[in-house]
């Protein structure tokens, strides 16, 4: 689909533009191996992408690891930035941990029931995740 929509801009327009093309690519059965993440990186950003966005679904907290390792092996590479998401819940780790990671944003829901389709981590304030505090 990348291909179609770089063809059907006219010539020029896609260097001549300051806006940044986001490519997305979403895995809802699993997290793919560290060699097919690396894969669709590269043909992402061989598309045109300026930055490259992931997300696959986390079945495994051990396969947060591979998303993670996609984020290192591509840091100073030929995108401007990556993003990656791991969805379901097992995958809230690599939200809350995004920006450690150097992934270039997350997703969130400032209150439930605003999620658009899986809960995603909610803001809340430093004190209300620490389990020792108590609440006033």
């Amino acid at each position: 689909a990348a291909e179609r929509f770089f063809a059907a801009a006219p010539d020029g327009v896609h260097a001549a533009s300051s806006t940044k093309i986001i490519l997305s690519s979403h895995h809802y059965d699993d997290v793919p191996s560290e060699d097919a993440l690396a894969d669709i990186h590269a043909r992402c950003v061989a598309a045109g992408a300026h930055i490259v966005k992931i997300a696959a679904t986390v079945r495994d907290i051990t396969h947060v690891a591979r998303l993670e390792k996609l984020l290192a092996d591509t840091a100073g590479g030929a995108a401007e930035a990556t993003i990656v998401l791991g969805m379901g819940e097992a995958g809230q780790v690599s939200r809350l941990l995004a920006a450690k990671f150097g992934s270039f944003l997350t997703f969130g829901a400032l209150r439930a029931g605003a999620e658009v389709k899986e809960p995603k981590p909610q803001a809340r304030s430093p004190k209300s995740l620490d389990p020792k505090a108590t609440t006033p």
